[in-house]
C-alpha cells in the first residue's frame, strides 16, 4: 500500500467513526502520524495532496482538521436529518388520529 493511500484510508476510517454531526470534526496530521508511524510533516504533505485531489476537506482551525470528502459527511448529515423527519411525521400523524 502506498503512503498516500495509507493516509487516505486512516482518514476515511477515523471520519467514519464519527457517527453524528456533533462528533464530526476531522482528524489532525499529528493523530494520523501517530496511527501510521509516519512523520507528521510527511502526513501533512499527503493530506495536502488529498486536499488537492478533492479527497479531503480542510477545516481551518488550530490544529487544522481534515475530515474525508468521501460523502461520509453528507451520509451522516442526511441519516440524522431523516431520523428527525420521521419523528416529526410520527408526531403529526399521532396528533391527527
Amino acid at each position: 500500500m502506498h503512503r498516500l493511500e495509507k493516509v487516505g484510508n486512516i482518514l476515511a476510517e477515523q471520519t467514519k467513526m464519527q457517527k453524528t454531526v456533533e462528533q464530526l470534526k476531522g482528524v489532525t496530521a499529528l493523530e494520523i502520524s501517530e496511527m501510521s508511524s509516519l512523520a507528521r510533516n510527511t502526513v501533512s504533505e499527503d493530506l495536502n495532496k488529498l486536499l488537492t485531489n478533492q479527497e479531503a476537506i480542510r477545516v481551518k482551525s488550530r490544529p487544522v482538521l481534515f475530515p474525508t470528502n468521501r460523502l461520509n459527511i453528507l451520509i451522516v448529515f442526511f441519516s440524522q436529518f431523516c431520523v428527525f423527519i420521521c419523528i416529526v411525521i410520527q408526531l403529526i400523524i399521532r396528533s391527527y388520529f
